[in-house]
């Protein structure tokens, strides 16, 4: 027989981030038999304390008055517990993290390969517009038209695809954002890499271009 004496508020169990799924659960008062007797997993004691009190001894000195064999271990704050429950996150943003880094490495790096190769099909076009008496900026954006109109395509279509994507992720991780301190619906988020990705490709662009400002049109007219 049991005395209902009030009822808790839902919380979050474990790695279980949502508070709605966690699983019904009773508080009962610790007898002597429950610590006498513990499980392998042992007791874990949540204490309230003024921020600067020596909590570990002070909850030493109250359970060894309760029972001397008893040894308290592991004490932590609340702070740090929440840091090791949040690490396995963590890693798994920072994994991401360098997986992005590395896919726009290598998105650079192939869009640069692109217009290196235009380029070098079209020594022969620039080489007669050059001839006929076009400047270097008209060159340089010639070249650099057709690298923005792929940047213009691909950051729509990311820019269309993170939408959704994003949406996704917040119906699903909304409670490990609150937990690490970050939003969901954080518009940095949406624009910010398709912005960083477009920065880094015009770079990636300009490059080869800047390249095809050397041609000299009478070489490039005598090539077949």
């Amino acid at each position: 027989m049991f005395e209902v004496v009030g009822v808790a508020r839902d919380v979050r169990d474990g790695l279980n981030f949502s508070a709605a799924e966690s699983a019904p659960a009773i508080y009962r008062p610790i007898q002597p038999t429950d610590y006498s007797h513990p499980s392998l997993q042992g007791w874990t004691l949540v204490v309230r304390a003024i921020p600067g009190a020596d909590v570990p001894t002070q909850i030493l000195r109250q359970i060894q008055a309760i029972d001397e064999r008893i040894q308290p271990f592991h004490a932590r704050s609340m702070a740090r517990q929440i840091d090791d429950m949040m690490l396995p996150v963590k890693v798994a943003l920072c994994t991401y993290a360098c997986i992005g880094i590395f896919g726009l490495i290598l998105a650079s790096v192939g869009l640069a390969g692109v217009t290196a190769y235009s380029v070098t099909q079209r020594r022969r076009e620039i080489g007669i517009r050059v001839a006929l008496g076009a400047q270097r900026p008209d060159v340089l954006g010639l070249v650099m038209k057709e690298g923005a109109i792929l940047i213009l395509i691909g950051g729509a279509i990311g820019l269309a695809a993170g939408r959704g994507g994003l949406h996704l992720l917040a119906a699903t991780l909304s409670s490990v954002a609150q937990a690490s301190g970050t939003s969901m619906s954080d518009r940095a988020l949406l624009v910010g890499p398709p912005l960083l990705l477009a920065a880094v490709a015009l770079v990636a662009c300009y490059l080869p271009a800047r390249k095809s400002l050397g041609i000299d049109p009478a070489v490039s007219l005598r090539e077949e």
